[in-house]
């Protein structure tokens, strides 16, 4: 870089200076800051997802446990409701007058305490007999799906399905038999 007569500063030899230095050094900072920025956002969501994945499986594993309690609860009152000898015999007599009386409270009890807000009574084709929680609709066939893995295998089953309302429903499905072993409906 020279001077020229008027005191200048001679333009040409900057203006190959910043061509060949200048601006590849300014582009190569460039890359490196875009690449480094890039890179740390990167590592930052993929901490981000495996946090999120590890909060997730928390959930799902809280969740599991508590419908596990929950049904465990379901079924040993269900499986202490099915040895009932007045339930067993209206049962086997679908009697759904004596079904109503004698199911009644149960039900109450079980929706005051538990928190049950349904309870039917199945025959062994899974036709209602009598609907508790709305004593005026009987005789419809369930189709639940965990109704139908009580059915498939003959022990109790338990599952959360959509219900009519679109609500998620905690189902507990015990076969109901008699002192033989003949099945009589479900629970």
């Amino acid at each position: 870089m020279g001077l020229s007569r008027d005191g200048m500063a001679d333009s040409m030899p900057y203006s190959r200076l910043r061509t060949r230095i200048v601006i590849p050094i300014v582009v190569a900072a460039a890359l490196v800051i875009a690449t480094i920025m890039g890179t740390t956002y990167r590592n930052h969501l993929v901490h981000l997802e495996g946090h999120a994945l590890g909060k997730t499986a928390l959930v799902e594993g809280l969740w599991r446990r508590l419908l596990e309690d929950d049904a465990a609860k379901l079924l040993g009152v269900s499986v202490a409701i099915v040895r009932d000898p007045a339930l067993t015999e209206a049962v086997r007599q679908a009697d759904r007058s004596a079904l109503h009386m004698l199911g009644m409270p149960l039900y109450e009890q079980l929706r005051d305490e538990q928190g049950v807000s349904h309870f039917y009574i199945m025959d062994s084709e899974r036709v209602n007999l009598v609907r508790l929680h709305d004593p005026a609709k009987t005789g419809d066939v369930h189709r639940h799906a965990s109704l139908l893995a009580a059915e498939a295998t003959g022990r109790p089953s338990h599952g959360i399905e959509l219900g009519v309302h679109g609500a998620l429903t905690l189902r507990v499905n015990v076969p109901w038999r008699d002192v033989d072993g003949t099945l009589m409906g479900y629970l």
